[in-house]
């Protein structure tokens, strides 16, 4: 989004990390692999594809803060009401509580996963964009792995399942 004017991000005191930014929202896969529950979700709860791959989703869990890193300014919420067009047609970034410093990608990454992109493929959507290019595929996955964890953990949460949904999806399309 506007990775090129935020890159390396300017000093602002006090920013998070991606990692630091979900730190205690991404332990779902682990904590289902080794006790089969986490708060109100169990392993009932998982789909066949996500039981089946439970040792694979925890093990990516467990290194992804080491993965997803960068110096971008990310915004880290690119919905499309944090998104304003103005008559000129420039697009406004607003809401900037969730800001944090990551790998340039992510932001695109998330906004694919909150937009209705019915049955299109988010990957060549990414692959076409000019920081998507860039993500490398195993941190890409391990994103992936870490926001799919956190949004299967607070489904219930309005909004969240079709991000769940659509985070699931694009990594079995991925480990397919």
């Amino acid at each position: 989004m506007c990775a090129r004017e935020l890159t390396p991000t300017p000093t602002i005191p006090d920013l998070p990390t991606l990692a630091e930014q979900m730190t205690g929202r991404c332990e779902t896969w682990r904590a289902l692999e080794h006790h089969g529950t986490h708060g109100p979700l169990t392993i009932d709860d998982l789909g066949p594809w996500e039981r089946r791959n439970l040792p694979r989703l925890a093990a990516t869990e467990a290194v992804w803060t080491d993965l997803v890193v960068g110096d971008t300014l990310l915004h880290f919420d690119p919905r499309y009401d944090n998104i304003l067009i103005s008559p000129d047609g420039t697009a406004r970034l607003v809401d900037w509580g969730r800001a944090c410093t990551g790998p340039a990608w992510a932001d695109p990454v998330c906004l694919l996963l909150q937009s209705d992109l019915g049955d299109l493929d988010p990957e060549p959507i990414l692959a076409d964009h000019p920081t998507g290019r860039n993500a490398h595929p195993e941190h890409l996955d391990a994103f992936l792995v870490a926001l799919a964890g956190y949004w299967t953990h607070t489904a219930a949460l309005p909004g969240l399942p079709h991000a769940r949904r659509a985070t699931i999806t694009w990594l079995r399309h991925r480990w397919t």
